[in-house]
């Protein structure tokens, strides 16, 4: 009894799906004779009861893939579709005989699959944005345009990331297409907009972070001189001798460095004295203005231009760089006193006038000049005594101040003695 009944439901199955597979049949042949409707209501009613009939998926999806009716809808078409390449590579021999007659054929399902990718595509590509192309690539995934696809894709993924303009959608695209032709365009603006997004605030901190940061970036170097000035100007602004002592010590390099040197050198000797300049020298020998130090510190100590002070200065500093200047000084600091002591007994005027031009601005070449007018001022010639300061208040240098007082007062010693024949009192100092 029991294998009556399995053999009866056997029976019964079969012819239901002999039947099923002639209304698909019919199904067809409506679709070629343009009956839609009835085509449509065969292709349905069949796969209800049988969801796995590869003809009807067939119809269907052919249906469906016409934008010309009502029905059309390429994604259903789709999955239509794939039930049927999928069913058809399950049948058997016997089941694909059967079909031979239909257009339910290996090449016409792939045809109609390539129908469809090529709809879903260009339809992907209206719809002009990155998440539908996407959702194509996902969906056709045997389909010829995938690589289309993913061009277009990325193409507007960079016109996007082009109309965010931030570093950090560059930065984003670059992760996300690192074969793309449009790195290297991307990375450049990426390291472009990362720097001046960073240190958008032209503040110290801000490039202080994006140089420890970044030591890569191509604004590396930009950054590293950016923040230079901008440390030597906040430095400029504390304006301390130890900050710009602290600048020298960590920017070795730095093209500030030569203005913190000068800043040292300026407020260490704000008040120029020999104290001052001796402690400079020993405290900063490498200064670039060392040498400068020396020569104000020479000038300053051996003002009086006597011989027994430039035998001091030798004494107290063997260290001085120039020892065949300082030589030359004693002698020629020698050769005043000479004069001095001799009243120029013995000299010639091209040496007194040599040795005026050599020993100014000293006191000891201010007592020279004194003695070389006398003899015109004792001689009420005033004007003769004018010209000869005159000829060498240049080489006085900061003392010429002195001479143009000598000079203003022997003006108006000569205007009295021209008026009345009488000489006013008056000094040099």
């Amino acid at each position: 009894m029991i294998l009556f009944k399995r053999l009866a439901f056997t029976i019964l199955l079969s012819f239901l799906l002999f039947t099923v597979g002639l209304a698909a049949d019919k199904g067809l042949k409506a679709l070629a004779n343009k009956k839609y409707d009835k085509a449509y209501q065969i292709f349905t009613e069949t796969l209800q009861k049988d969801p796995g009939n590869v003809v009807a998926s067939y119809g269907m999806s052919k249906l469906l893939s016409m934008p010309e009716l009502p029905y059309y809808n390429v994604e259903k078409a789709y999955v239509y579709l794939i039930n049927t390449r999928e069913g058809f590579k399950l049948l058997d021999e016997k089941a694909r005989k059967k079909l031979i007659k239909t257009e339910v054929q290996e090449e016409n399902i792939l045809a109609l699959q390539q129908k469809i990718d090529s709809v879903s595509f260009q339809k992907a590509v209206a719809a002009n944005n990155p998440d539908s192309l996407e959702a194509f690539v996902q969906i056709h995934k045997t389909s010829p345009q995938i690589e289309s696809a993913l061009t277009i894709k990325e193409q507007l993924e960079y016109l996007s990331t082009k109309q965010a303009n931030t570093y950090q959608a560059y930065e984003e695209y670059i992760k996300k297409h690192p074969k793309s032709d449009k790195v290297i365009e991307a990375r450049k603006k990426y390291d472009q907009l990362l720097y001046e997004t960073l240190t958008a605030d032209g503040n110290l901190h801000s490039y202080r972070n994006f140089v420890a940061q970044y030591p890569n970036s191509p604004f590396y170097k930009e950054a590293s001189e950016k923040l230079e000035k901008l440390e030597f100007l906040a430095l400029v602004k504390e304006n301390t001798l130890e900050g710009y002592e602290a600048f020298v010590k960590t920017n070795p390099d730095s093209k500030y460095r030569k203005m913190a040197e000068d800043s040292i050198y300026a407020r260490f000797t704000s008040f120029p004295s020999v104290s001052e300049y001796e402690n400079f020298i020993r405290k900063y020998p490498q200064n670039r203005n060392i040498r400068d130090a020396w020569e104000k510190l020479y000038v300053l100590f051996n003002d009086s231009g006597t011989p027994e002070v430039f035998e001091a200065f030798k004494a107290r500093y063997p260290e001085y760089a120039e020892p065949y200047q300082l030589d030359n000084d004693i002698e020629l600091s020698n050769f005043g006193v000479k004069m001095l002591n001799t009243g120029f007994r013995g000299f010639k005027e091209d040496q007194i006038d040599a040795y005026i031009r050599l020993a100014a601005p000293t006191e000891q070449a201010i007592s020279v000049l004194k003695l070389r007018i006398k003899p015109f001022l004792d001689k009420n010639q005033y004007q003769k005594a004018i010209d000869i300061l005159e000829k060498y208040q240049p080489y006085y240098q900061y003392k010429s101040y002195r001479l143009s007082s000598w000079i203003e007062t022997l003006q108006r010693v000569r205007e009295a003695y021209l008026s009345s024949k009488k000489v006013p009192a008056y000094t040099l100092n």
